[in-house]
């Protein structure tokens, strides 16, 4: 079995948000699975068998037209073929074509965030077989195009590789402890020599944290009003990523007035291995996006032992098992209560009580959201849509 994946994003050398994450861990899931497969993306030169890069266009891609082309001619370029050619969402689908029309195979097309134009109807309409992220994103698409869709459609959900034990050693090696309470100490100094605006106090014993690209979609202003409402001892810590967005320029403008002082701030771009380790001191992980076809994040923050709070009216609602919660963002005072009452239980003095709920998060997610799950349900699909086609 061989596969051809094609995608605009690759982490790490190159990715905007969560599709560049779920498309390395595709890449990684085909080791585990045993197929032989060859990558064909935006990215940073790599010396990575078999991943051959494009050069990235920024933040936003200029056109459909020029992603194809550099995307097409890359292609040519290596000469890859496979039995499948795995095409991540539409923008890369006509590559898939192309390559499926001069040396066979056939199409799979994961939809990670769908858009509803032409371009996306005629890859979701032509794809031999469709991952959808998440049941929240089938739904969508059997609501557009056609409830037939589903029957060559399955739901893959996206996986993580962080861990708790990993987590624990950044912490341990940034902040000086692996015990939270005392690593969060130390979070408030760095988080208020990093702050692009605001600050955070002495007094925040208990961390809330937020991260994700600051944009609307990811709606890190709902954090605001979260941090007004909770109690003195608890603060909110937003780490986003830059994407050359006029929101993030009024976000920032916003938490400077915003009437809590020292009880939120905003950091920006930090390396991956401060926010495992900074969502491993936290008490909790509050993902209010707006709209999110699955959440890449809320696996990553319940994976090293951090229950999160979500917004129930998306795909977030399908990441998430008790302790944490699904609270729709319209239901504030709900969402705000449950916030404070995970960050009380992971504070409290019954030690066994905070493990208890640290564990069953984690526990969560390694049923779940891991790379055998994934390398399984791949090989299966694959071997359906090469089937499919004799």
């Amino acid at each position: 079995m061989g596969v051809v994946l094609v995608s605009t994003e690759l982490y790490p050398s190159y990715y905007v948000g969560g599709l560049g994450v779920a498309v390395r861990n595709y890449f990684e899931a085909y080791k585990t699975a045993g197929i032989d497969a060859s990558v064909i993306a935006f990215c940073k030169d790599t010396i990575e068998k078999n991943v051959y890069c494009a050069e990235p266009e920024g933040y936003v891609y200029s056109s459909l037209s020029s992603v194809v082309e550099k995307l097409t001619r890359l292609a040519d370029l290596t000469g890859v073929s496979g039995d499948i050619i795995h095409a991540n969402d539409w923008f890369t689908y006509p590559v898939a074509e192309y390559i499926k029309k001069q040396r066979g195979g056939g199409i799979v097309l994961t939809v990670h965030l769908p858009h509803f134009n032409e371009s996306e109807k005629r890859a979701v309409e032509r794809a031999d077989l469709i991952i959808a992220v998440s049941n929240y994103v089938l739904s969508m698409l059997a609501n557009v195009y056609g409830n037939s869709i589903r029957d060559k459609a399955v739901v893959v959900h996206n996986v993580t590789d962080w861990t708790a034990s990993e987590a624990r050693e950044l912490a341990k090696r940034i902040f000086g402890s692996s015990n939270r309470l005392e690593a969060r100490k130390k979070v408030v100094r760095f988080v208020n020599s990093r702050a692009v605006v605001g600050s955070l106090s002495e007094s925040c014993d208990k961390l809330v944290v937020s991260w994700g690209r600051l944009t609307g979609q990811k709606n890190p202003v709902f954090m605001l009003p979260l941090a007004e409402k909770l109690e003195r001892d608890t603060c909110v810590l937003i780490a986003g990523r830059y994407v050359n967005d006029v929101y993030a320029d009024l976000l920032a403008s916003m938490i400077e007035m915003y009437s809590t002082r020292g009880k939120i701030a905003l950091v920006r771009d930090l390396d991956v291995v401060f926010i495992k380790a900074i969502a491993y001191s936290s008490n909790v992980a509050v993902f209010p996006y707006v709209f999110e076809p699955f959440g890449i994040t809320s696996i990553e923050a319940q994976a090293v032992g951090t229950p999160v709070v979500v917004n129930a009216e998306n795909g977030l609602a399908e990441t998430v098992a008790p302790p944490s919660v699904a609270i729709s963002i319209s239901e504030t005072d709900r969402f705000f209560k449950a916030v404070q009452d995970l960050a009380d239980k992971t504070h409290c003095e019954d030690l066994e009580g905070v493990e208890r709920i640290r564990k069953d998060v984690a526990d969560h997610v390694d049923r779940k959201f891991r790379l055998k799950r994934l390398a399984e349900d791949l090989k299966k699909i694959y071997f359906e849509a090469r089937a499919r086609l004799s």
